[in-house]
């Protein structure tokens, strides 16, 4: 075995495989080869590839032989050779520095980041994505790369973007950041508009992930877009075609968007829709688009005609439901508000149907506050008393507490807030007691409470004031 071990680290290229096979014995091979282990890292080939799943396969077998290569790696000599790889291996540099552990910092300090953004500035439209993923990578340090691009040069080479390479365009601009606007503003309109317009509807997700990351200079796209000829191809939606239009009509200019929605036949996308637990966000914003429709038109038998339809498959929507995870309380929350809408009745047997289940396996992580609060807001809209059931179960309480408490919400701060407003005008009295009595460790003045409150009480105030007028 030792005499595989060579010098000549070429021979060893594809090591990384030989020692996921080694399976049950890697971790005795890894602590009897340490030495060499280091050496080999610290030397890494032009093709990062090679390194990341090695280093992530040693942490999952033996831990603390990681951490004792990761301390001894040569950290200077690995950035002199990764600082000048081809554009199109940023992706595999930032799937180094996440497997680096703890060290990841000092490489980004020892990475020549000058040279990284002379590569990137070769880049084309393809390659967008492998800089967003690397910009993702430096973290607090992507300013220092972003300052070496040469973004007039990027809008250039972005113009030119078919339909297909829109979403790479969009990636690349939510990790500039507060420089998105530099490149935004040289990017050629006319050029994007007549790719967005050629797009099949199979497409369309490409435009609207674009339109989203363009921010409030989405409409320098969307004035130029031909609606029309869009709502056509829109009316030939197939049933996996119905998530890329909801996503397209949401990103769209309010004008624009409901324009659009009165030239859909909703009602058949709404039953084309496929009943399936990642596709409730988008049959949730068809019933909206058609309830706004059928208000607008006067129009209620196509609601109706909908409605007749999702009676005929509340079980296999309950289903579905059932099974959903903390990333899709969201969705589930967008086809229960607006099944609402549409049918109180069936909304209320769905949720409480449905809700006890949820309970059972109920978790969340910071990610998922925005989507809870949104399925406890929904749930209030149905029945003030289902959302309090749900939110007063001990699982669903203890959990939500337990996350407050102890994971790094700092860059969820919004989430949490969304989070709390819904607790707070589901059940007033629970939160206050989480708060009053220290069930919550964490210091939430930073949230500003008192604001919260306020203007749940301002809003539930006016509708009570409205329904009683």
């Amino acid at each position: 075995m030792k005499e595989l071990l060579t010098s000549d680290y070429r021979k060893c290229a594809y090591f990384w495989v030989f020692h996921r096979d080694l399976g049950e014995h890697a971790a005795e091979f890894d602590r009897e080869n340490k030495d060499w282990l280091v050496e080999f890292i610290s030397n890494p080939l032009p093709e990062l590839k090679y390194y990341p799943p090695l280093l992530r396969g040693i942490k999952n077998v033996a831990k603390d032989i990681y951490n004792e290569i990761i301390r001894n790696l040569d950290i200077a000599r690995i950035a002199k050779e990764v600082s000048n790889p081809e554009v199109g291996q940023f992706d595999q540099l930032a799937q180094l520095l996440n497997a680096i552990g703890d060290r990841r910092d000092e490489l980004i300090k020892n990475l020549d980041l000058k040279r990284l953004g002379t590569q990137a500035n070769k880049a084309k439209i393809e390659h967008f994505v492998q800089i967003a993923s690397l910009l993702i990578a430096l973290g607090d340090n992507r300013n220092k790369l972003i300052e070496q691009m040469d973004l007039e040069t990027f809008a250039k080479t972005a113009s030119d973007a078919k339909i297909e390479q829109f979403n790479n365009l969009a990636q690349l601009l939510r990790e500039l950041e507060e420089r998105r606007d530099e490149l935004v503003k040289e990017l050629n309109f006319e050029k994007l508009a007549k790719a967005a317009n050629a797009a099949e509807i199979n497409e369309f997700e490409q435009i609207a992930k674009l339109l989203k990351e363009l921010g409030q200079r989405k409409s320098l796209l969307s004035m130029q877009l031909d609606h029309d000829t869009l709502v056509q191809k829109a009316n030939q939606a197939g049933p996996h075609d119905i998530m890329g239009l909801t996503m397209l009509i949401a990103e769209l200019e309010e004008e624009d968007r409901s324009k659009f929605i009165q030239k859909v036949n909703w009602d058949s996308i709404c039953i084309k829709c496929p009943i399936h637990v990642p596709l409730l966000r988008a049959l949730g914003a068809s019933l909206e688009n058609l309830w706004k429709q059928a208000k607008n038109l006067s129009n209620k038998a196509s609601v109706e005609k909908v409605a007749q339809h999702l009676r005929a498959h509340a079980d296999e929507i309950k289903q579905e439901i059932a099974k959903a995870n903390p990333k899709q309380y969201s969705g589930v929350a967008k086809f229960l508000w607006n099944c609402n809408q549409v049918d109180p009745g069936l909304a209320k047997e769905i949720a409480t149907e449905t809700m006890g289940k949820l309970a059972e396996t109920f978790r969340i992580s910071p990610t998922e506050y925005q989507g809870t609060g949104q399925l406890i807001n929904a749930l209030y809209a149905i029945d003030p008393d289902l959302s309090a059931s749900f939110v007063k179960n001990n699982r669903v309480r203890g959990r939500i507490q337990q996350s407050i408490n102890e994971h790094d919400w700092s860059k969820e701060v919004e989430g949490l807030k969304h989070l709390i407003r819904a607790l707070y005008r589901s059940v007033p009295e629970l939160w206050e007691k989480m708060v009053s009595y220290k069930w919550l460790t964490v210091d939430l003045d930073p949230l500003d409470l008192d604001s919260i409150y306020r203007d749940v009480d301002e809003k539930r105030n006016a509708s009570t004031a409205y329904k009683t007028a």
